[in-house]
């Protein structure tokens, strides 16, 4: 964005990039809800959403601050185990969320969904700056 002429460039192109990205992480985080439960995060997953640092427990996407790997599983439509596991560490969700997200033997109802849901969400929007 600059000031040229009396004028702001670049605002609304930025302000429309920002919105189609928050369209995309609720579409994903509406899929998340519906694809639940979702098997337990493996090797299977995402390397840059399931690996993670010695000190400090970030994964590998989010040492090296690089959201690349999201956007695909954004295009994809790629659940991600380990990225939900992670929405809801970084929220302090103990056994009872996994349990909602990763096990068959809760019978989670729509609103416990929802809040996973929610978690991806909010994670997502983190992860794009979109929230500090």
């Amino acid at each position: 964005m600059s000031f040229q002429d009396g004028i702001w460039t670049g605002q609304a192109e930025n302000s429309n990039k920002e919105n189609e990205l928050r369209k995309k992480i609720k579409g994903y985080s509406k899929l998340v809800v519906n694809s639940l439960p979702l098997p337990k995060p493996s090797g299977g997953d995402c390397w840059l959403c399931y690996l993670r640092q010695m000190e400090g427990n970030k994964t590998l996407g989010e040492c090296n601050h690089d959201v690349s790997h999201l956007e695909s599983h954004l295009e994809e439509g790629y659940i991600v185990p380990s990225l939900v596991y992670r929405a809801m560490e970084e929220k302090g969700c103990g056994p009872y969320w996994n349990g909602v997200a990763f096990s068959n033997d809760y019978n989670a109802g729509d609103w416990q969904k929802k809040q996973v849901g929610k978690f991806v969400k909010r994670y997502l929007y983190r992860q794009f700056g979109l929230v500090s």
